[in-house]
């Protein structure tokens, strides 16, 4: 059977946070799953050309992992798209001061430099050449957000 059309609906819970931060964090791990897959079944067809999208996947998860917890945390949708945009640096230093402090220094530098790439829309847009560590340092670093995050908020996704 093919599929012609397909409609996705907002996933937003104004009257429950909880739900809404379970949402931010299956998406973050779909992400990371297709991430993934990209890596373990389509390099050899893609070649380097599949890395853009590996690590935009990559910043997107990071970015759903960081805003599912602070939206816990009590701040709205609207502060996280205001003060905090795409910004990986910004959200993770913010999560720290909020009390999620597990990334070592060497998943922050990973991070800070995906950010330089990712926040300005540079890997999304082929605005220019990049090297980053490979994506599975940044696999390792999702999972372990993922994980710690769910138990914060006490959802499984």
């Amino acid at each position: 059977m093919a599929i012609d059309r397909v409609k996705v609906n907002r996933w937003y819970f104004v009257d429950n946070v909880k739900a809404t931060c379970a949402s931010y964090l299956s998406t973050a791990k779909i992400f990371l799953d297709s991430s993934e897959t990209i890596c373990d079944k389509n390099l050899d067809r893609f070649g380097s050309e599949a890395f853009k999208v590996v690590y935009y996947l990559i910043g997107h998860s990071l970015e759903l992992n960081f805003k599912a917890f602070l939206l816990h945390k009590g701040y709205s949708e609207d502060t996280l798209k205001r003060s905090f945009s795409h910004n990986l640096s910004r959200l993770s230093t913010e999560v720290n001061r909020n009390g999620l402090i597990i990334l070592d220094a060497e998943d922050e530098r990973a991070i800070n430099e995906l950010n330089d790439y990712y926040s300005n829309k540079e890997i999304e847009y082929e605005e220019t050449d990049f090297e980053l560590d490979a994506p599975w340092h940044y696999f390792d670093i999702i999972k372990k957000l993922l994980n710690e995050v769910k138990k914060v908020i006490g959802v499984m996704v």
